[in-house]
This record gives structure tokens, sequence and C-alpha cells, in this order.
């Protein structure tokens, strides 16, 4: 869930102050005037780039601020390490062998061509990572997986990305779903390495969300 950070510091108010009280001093007849108005800029497009700037740092200073307090019980994702079946193209978990469970603080790897952890091969395994999790808005958030090779990503049931076959890391996959603020979803990201190089992220983004990874401190283990 998201207990580390309230609704009010969802925003950055003050950061946006600032932003706004400079913006003020715009004179728009100078601005026409001046060579730059010929170039790429664009006062009102650059100034809500600026905007958006502030409150996505303020953000990452309060997820670096919670995650300090994460503990492997309180933040972090359950995560479960499994081999493959031996010529299971499908890669079905129901036919996999369970090596590892652990808690992840966030899924960020890039393994290359190693064993993503002892007992486990360099090619061939899967993971399923779980966390419950609660928006601290309303709308509509937008998941993100780069993956090498499959990914599957669930929230409460409902398939938002499906994406199980090899490909490489440079292809970004989406999904979007509407969220409610303070109700707490289940979410499943599953994920398989074929051969060669393994690695896995997953991001989001919302209207009020820049898009980044989605750090340790807004999972809940499962």
């Amino acid at each position: 869930m998201e207990p580390h950070r309230g609704a009010g510091c969802h925003r950055c108010p003050k950061s946006r102050a600032k932003v706004d009280q400079a913006a003020a001093t715009f004179n728009a007849t100078d601005y026409a005037a001046s060579p730059a108005a010929s170039s790429v800029c664009n006062f009102n497009t650059e100034l809500g780039k600026l905007r958006q700037f502030g409150e996505c740092r303020h953000n990452d200073v309060l997820d670096g601020i919670a995650a300090s307090t994460c503990t492997a019980t309180k933040c972090g994702l359950k995560a479960e390490y499994f081999q493959t079946l031996a010529g299971d193209l499908t890669h079905d978990f129901t036919k996999a062998t369970l090596k590892l469970t652990r808690t992840d603080a966030m899924i960020n790897f890039d393994w290359g061509t190693s064993a993503p952890a002892a007992g486990l091969p360099a090619d061939g395994f899967q993971i399923r990572w779980s966390f419950i999790h609660a928006t601290a808005t309303t709308e509509a958030y937008t998941f993100y997986t780069q993956t090498d090779d499959g990914v599957r990503v669930f929230v409460n049931g409902t398939q938002v990305i499906n994406k199980w076959m090899d490909m490489a890391a440079t292809v970004e996959n989406t999904g979007t779903i509407n969220l409610t603020a303070g109700v707490p979803v289940t979410i499943t990201v599953e994920y398989y390495d074929n051969i060669t190089t393994a690695s896995a992220k997953l991001s989001w983004s919302s209207a009020s969300q820049c898009k980044q990874l989605i750090p340790q401190a807004r999972f809940a283990p499962m």
C-alpha cells in the first residue's frame, strides 16, 4: 500500500508557487520581439515542463525519505523465483520448480548472462512478483515494462500487459487501468527468461504521477 506518503504530499505547492512567481515577471510583448520567439521554445510549454520537473523531484525526495524507514515486512514485493521445466516453451508456473522466495525492493534488474540468485540457472527461469498498493489519487495509471524476455502484469486479476514471448528489453510495453484513491489493489508481475541476457523493469505514471520506476516505499509485500 502507500502508508508512507500522505495525499497532501503528493504535490509540491511551494515549488509550483516559486515557478509561478518567476513566470509572473514574463512579458509577452518583449518575448514576441525577441529572437527566442522564432525558436522552437514556447513559453507555456516550457513553463509546464518546469512545474512538472519540480513536482517530480519533490516526489523523488519523499520516496527516498520513505525508503529509509522500510523493512522487509513493511515495503517491497514478494518475489518467487522458479526454474522453468526443461522443454516447456509455455513457461507455465504450475510446471516450474520454486527455488527461492524473498522480498525484492523493486523491479529494476539487469542480470546480463548471470543467474538471478544462487540455486537458479542463468537461462530458463521465471519470477512472480506480488504486492499490494493503494494510490493517493483516483485516476488512470499506466504501467510500463521493459523485459528480456516475457512479461505479464495483473491488477486485481485484470491483465493489463500480456507480452508472454521472447523479446529484447528495448521494447517498452504499456497497460492502463483506473485506480481509486485509498483502495488497496493486488498487483502481480510474471516474468520469464529464455536464453542469453535477462532483465526486468517496472515503471508507472498518471496525470499526477511522473513516470518513474516504482520505488520500494510504494510496495507492500503480500
